[in-house]
């Protein structure tokens, strides 16, 4: 692999160095018909996430075999929601994001969630205040507050049938508020090392504070629902706390980087933009291809991707070419779980890999190919 590495400091461009900071302008904002790519790394190997001045964070181990591209695009709707847009951010094709200027700062109205009610239900959530998306300049120290509200209701009788039978008897709708908080601060400016290239950045620490209840509609007035009911699954209430690290670059238009922390505070995953032109195959998940292998050819170093797989007991299993066992380990799979293995003992040549359930049940069986220095 060729790692290119660029530094570009030019007098009245952007980003430029001021007082040895880095500051991020409107130049950079996002507008109509901007594609951004990105990846995600759910096991990343990142050995520095220190605030301050002059920082060097080094993002170049950061690998993913899927891409997620985002658009910004036209509204192409008459939905009352879509009435006060200037533009609809989209996710492989899938509306996410309904936008609007203000002034110089991009601003969120609401979002499509598929995450609602313990992930049963998809939903447009719509804002009781903006939300910031990107502000128009962002400089070390910028401090910004949001505070806003969503409330979804639904009738009974649209929930799936599991939801039904979580609630009690007589209940007409089910309403979903929540309440949100979110705190930025620039905390550091650097450099960023990525996989291909290096760039002067700064970077905005982001505080996600949620709130989640769920009320009942029943014979004509709300009534709080009692999430501490008994055998009660999905309606539950729920408070949060996600911080996440976003790092923005002179032409990155939303970060660079983001790296989403665990309620530990150890990282989570790691979300990256991609180089289009070094990465020409990448393309987003689909469930129907079935799990990933990669780097594929490799030097020996793999790493397993079960995103979208359900949690369980899998076992990867090697077979040479003409399908003899090599070797086989199970594991322990949670959610969206990776598996790092070192086949550096194969010899250079092609193999197959296969995965199997806790049945027994062959899932997919796909080439693997070894190759040496």
């Amino acid at each position: 692999m060729i790692k290119l590495i660029c530094h570009t400091v030019l007098l009245f461009t952007f980003p430029f160095l001021l007082m040895g900071q880095v500051v991020i302008d409107q130049s950079s904002l996002p507008d109509f018909g901007d594609t951004i790519r990105y990846k995600t790394d759910r096991n990343p190997d990142v050995p520095n996430l220190a605030a301050g001045e002059d920082v060097i964070w080094d993002f170049t181990q950061l690998s993913g075999p899927y891409v997620d591209v985002y658009t910004f695009g036209g509204i192409d709707s008459q939905q009352a929601s879509h009435a006060q847009l200037d533009m609809i951010l989209r996710k492989n094709d899938q509306a996410m994001s309904l936008l609007r200027w203000r002034g110089d700062d991009l601003l969120e109205l609401g979002r499509y969630q598929d995450g609602l009610i313990q992930g049963q239900v998809f939903d447009l959530a719509t804002y009781s205040a903006p939300a910031m998306l990107r502000k128009g300049e962002i400089k070390m120290g910028m401090t910004d507050q949001n505070q806003y509200q969503s409330s979804l209701v639904w009738a009974t009788s649209d929930l799936p049938i599991m939801l039904i039978n979580d609630l009690p008897d007589g209940v007409d709708s089910v309403k979903l508020q929540i309440d949100i908080e979110v705190n930025q601060l620039a905390d550091a400016w650097g450099t960023i090392k990525m996989p291909y290239a290096a760039h002067d950045a700064l970077r905005v620490k982001h505080q996600t504070d949620t709130k989640s209840d769920f009320s009942i509609y029943v014979e004509g007035s709300w009534y709080p629902f009692n999430s501490e009911r008994l055998m009660n699954q999905f309606f539950i209430r729920s408070a949060s706390r996600q911080t996440a690290y976003h790092y923005y670059t002179a032409d990155s238009k939303l970060p660079m980087v983001k790296v989403l922390m665990d309620d530990d505070q150890t990282i989570a995953e790691v979300q990256f933009q991609m180089d289009i032109n070094m990465e020409l195959d990448a393309r987003p998940f689909n469930r129907e291809k079935g799990l990933f292998a990669y780097p594929n050819p490799t030097f020996g170093d793999v790493r397993f991707d079960f995103y979208g797989y359900d949690p369980g007991r899998y076992t990867i299993i090697i077979y040479n070419t003409i399908l003899k066992e090599l070797w086989s380990e199970s594991f322990q799979i949670g959610q969206d779980d990776t598996v790092d293995l070192d086949f550096s003992h194969l010899h250079k040549g092609s193999y197959y890999y296969a995965i199997k359930n806790a049945s027994e049940e062959r899932l997919l069986i796909k080439k693997l190919n070894i190759i040496k220095p």
